[in-house]
């Protein structure tokens, strides 16, 4: 599943329970300080830079650790609390979006 795949999927479960049905993109905006447009780009993949704070952010939103929601791990487990600390994995995160598929 790709990284905004996970994003998307992860939105739509937060805070559910009987009667609720996770969050929209505006309320998951909000939370972060963005705009709901850019919200609609990480779900579509359409964001070349992506910054390590917001990934951050969602990560404690949905629950699950930041390398899950950059299908860098396949399970949502925490296992890996302090991903954003190490300043090599930092300038590849930073850089990731400048990748060609190739």
């Amino acid at each position: 599943m790709a990284m905004s795949d996970r994003i998307k999927s992860k939105r739509k479960e937060v805070g559910r329970s009987s009667d609720l049905v996770g969050l929209t993109q505006e309320e998951l905006a909000q939370k972060l300080g963005l705009q709901k447009s850019a919200i609609a780009k990480y779900e579509n993949g359409r964001v070349k830079k992506k910054k390590r704070s917001t990934i951050a952010k969602m990560s404690e939103i949905f629950d699950c650790s930041p390398t899950y929601l950059m299908d860098l791990e396949p399970s949502t487990d925490k296992s890996i609390e302090n991903v954003f600390e190490n300043d090599n994995l930092e300038n590849i995160i930073d850089n990731i979006g400048a990748l060609s598929p190739k």
